[in-house]
């Protein structure tokens, strides 16, 4: 059940900010949303404006394997067709990279694609609507006995089994490509061509039911060693809900140097956790000699170091897969996540040499 990636977007307040987070954008148009995710919150958008292009994000699996999970919320700008995409036009929801299996959504239902060859069709009229879904889909790559599953709204509503799913290593998931001609540009005059709001995206080995994840801020120090830019409390330099730059910030020179903070604790209506996600923006001043930050925890006395150390550039993280992002399935002391449990613990930072 192990989950490997998981974002809501609600710790993003500009688009640059939001790509980091994947590890390929190659084209169209994409942008972080206020609105239109999960609860009419945050979210994150993609689309094609010019004719003969292609709009996407991908993100890929820790490891290449055969049965591959992903589960995200979509909401539908506009729609097109089946037989815009036999002609050309391509718009599909989710690829999955390594056997090419395309899953197109329509007015007429789902197909499943490898290359371009039809795989297997649905019924009609799932999930095609401008309403916020939650989509969950689950495949077995094998040329002879494949399987593609997908649940929307936590109900099974699409099984295949004994298929050609190509085979091949699943590598990675590409989320909402589209491609516009001159034909698709005029009927759609809003230049917005199959336009896909995404939500609390995740990859996992298996299903995981609907997510929602929740933004937890530092609220106070508990064992500082940076250098605040304004004032005595650290905490108050990073507690923003999006990156402020070099508004706030703190700062050291001092390999060894550790931050520790207390964060919020979470709502009480949450009871199950499946993972915790730490994003780290940071960079590094020249000539300090520093390069890189390590994430810490502190769990019952006990401090960890949580992930790999981060190497710094002299910017702040604004391109493609250039986040500190790593997701934590269990505490840092290898227990299940419970709500005390993670509100008990500290996070923070440790400069690096």
């Amino acid at each position: 059940m192990g989950l490997e990636f998981f974002t809501g977007f609600e710790g993003v307040a500009t688009t640059a900010e939001a790509v980091t987070l994947f590890t390929v954008v190659p084209g169209g148009e994409h942008a972080y949303s206020a609105t239109g995710g999960y609860d009419d919150g945050k979210c994150f958008s993609i689309w094609s404006s010019y004719p003969g292009e292609y709009g996407s994000a991908q993100k890929n699996y820790e490891s290449a394997r055969k049965t591959a999970v992903v589960g995200f919320h979509v909401r539908n700008h506009n729609i097109c067709t089946y037989s815009e995409y036999m002609d050309g036009r391509h718009w599909y929801t989710v690829k999955f990279i390594g056997p090419s299996l395309y899953l197109i959504s329509d007015t007429s239902g789902l197909h499943l694609y490898r290359g371009s060859t039809l795989v297997a069709s649905s019924a009609p009229n799932i999930w095609i609507n401008p309403q916020l879904h939650h989509i969950e889909i689950k495949v077995f790559s094998s040329a002879t006995a494949g399987t593609f599953e997908v649940k929307m709204d936590g109900l099974l509503v699409w099984s295949e089994t004994g298929i050609n799913t190509g085979g091949q290593d699943i590598i990675g998931v590409r989320f909402g490509n589209t491609k516009r001609d001159d034909a698709g540009y005029a009927s759609y005059g809003d230049g917005n061509r199959g336009k896909v709001y995404y939500d609390n995206i995740f990859l996992a080995d298996d299903w995981q039911g609907e997510l929602n994840s929740f933004l937890l801020l530092p609220e106070s120090d508990y064992s500082v060693q940076w250098s605040p830019s304004t004032g005595s409390d650290n905490y108050a330099m990073i507690d923003e809900v999006g990156s402020d730059g070099d508004t706030t910030y703190v700062e050291t020179t001092t390999a060894g140097h550790k931050d520790l903070y207390e964060f919020e604790d979470l709502p009480a209506t949450v009871t199950t956790i499946n993972a915790v996600s730490v994003v780290l923006t940071a960079k590094k001043i020249e000539p300090s000699g520093l390069t890189q930050v390590q994430t810490i925890a502190e769990q019952d006395a006990v401090e960890y170091e949580v992930g790999d150390a981060h190497t710094l550039t002299t910017e702040y993280p604004s391109t493609y897969n250039d986040a500190s992002y790593r997701v934590f399935s269990t505490c840092p002391d290898g227990t299940a996540w419970t709500p005390a449990k993670l509100n008990a613990i500290k996070w923070g930072i440790k400069a690096v040499a």
